[in-house]
């Protein structure tokens, strides 16, 4: 093979297949050491290896190229322009991939903006939490708890990098990962004429006051849809922005709510919803405009991956 000048060699490893590339990425010990220490014996006594074997992989390289990378000088041996050519990429490239391993092996720090309605602060966003730093001890984490307006609005504005929403957001700036179904029930007081009943439907509390939540809340929202499916005009004497104040206030006598399905005071009864599909979806939710910083990127993988385990505990399912 004969030498080329280094204009030459330059413009052909540009035009190397993304194949060829690959191919030499292996090779690039060999000639770095090489050129450090201007012998194949003394190259290969750096690297740890036989002698024949790299000298193999300096002939493969060469191959590749299409052109030699060295050539004997005396004892010694020299680099051809093409050698000296390629001798800062394949230093460069060398770093990259020391740097990206290091990258990858070094535990992550960091903090991730996390919003969330406010329900699913009490059982799985603090489980997904827990279960991330428990292998990421080094990372924090910003929680902004509110609507899912409020919560939409953190997202939109990047003070969240993710959000737990329900309903999901349709909007095709924002993508969604799944993560699990939540049951609705009525919650009657332990007095009420239904507390004795495992299931009612909703035309059976047509006639009740109920304790709901704000306007401008997901729940809110999904609880009056359903009510209007079943064709009731409700009766609210009180509104709230807690799921508990609402029981609290159910427990006293003062209403009967529509909720997420959860562990409440034995002086109240869940009661499932017949007759219709009375359940939410919980979304983990993210910009699908903006790439994710690698902490929060590392988080949105954890809760795809087990959130809809942990969800199927936290919601009793």
């Amino acid at each position: 093979m004969r030498p080329m000048d280094s204009r030459q060699t330059f413009i052909y490893i540009s035009d190397m297949s993304r194949e060829g590339a690959d191919r030499i990425l292996s090779l690039l010990p060999a000639f770095v050491a090489l050129a450090d220490t201007g012998q194949v014996t003394a190259a290969a006594a750096a690297l740890g290896l036989p002698q024949p074997t790299v000298t193999r992989a300096l002939q493969r390289a060469g191959t590749i190229l299409g052109v030699d990378v060295y050539e004997k000088s005396g004892r010694g041996v020299r680099l051809t322009p093409a050698g000296d050519a390629l001798l800062p990429f394949a230093r460069e490239a060398l770093r990259n991939v020391e740097a990206g391993m290091a990258a990858a092996s070094a535990p992550l720090r960091g903090r991730v903006a996390v919003a969330f309605q406010n329900v699913l602060g009490e059982d799985l966003v603090p489980a997904l939490i827990r279960t991330f730093r428990a292998d990421n001890p080094g990372v924090e984490f910003s929680l902004y708890q509110g609507s899912r307006s409020h919560c939409l609005k953190l997202l939109r504005t990047s003070r969240a990098e993710v959000a737990f929403l329900s309903p999901p957001p349709t909007e095709p700036s924002i993508a969604v990962a799944r993560i699990g179904i939540d049951e609705l029930v009525v919650v009657v007081p332990g007095t009420h004429r239904l507390a004795g009943r495992k299931w009612v439907r909703l035309s059976e509390i047509a006639n009740e006051s109920l304790v709901l939540m704000a306007m401008g809340f997901g729940l809110r929202t999904m609880v009056q849809e359903l009510l209007d499916d079943a064709g009731i005009k409700p009766t609210i004497s009180f509104e709230g922005q807690d799921i508990h104040t609402l029981v609290g206030l159910v427990a006293a006598g003062l209403g009967v709510t529509i909720v997420p399905r959860r562990d409440y005071p034995e002086n109240v009864k869940a009661l499932h919803i017949q007759g219709m599909r009375a359940e939410r979806e919980i979304v983990l939710a993210y910009s699908a405009d903006r790439a994710l910083g690698a902490t929060a990127e590392a988080f949105r993988s954890l809760v795809a991956a087990r959130a809809p385990g942990i969800a199927a505990r936290a919601f009793l399912r």
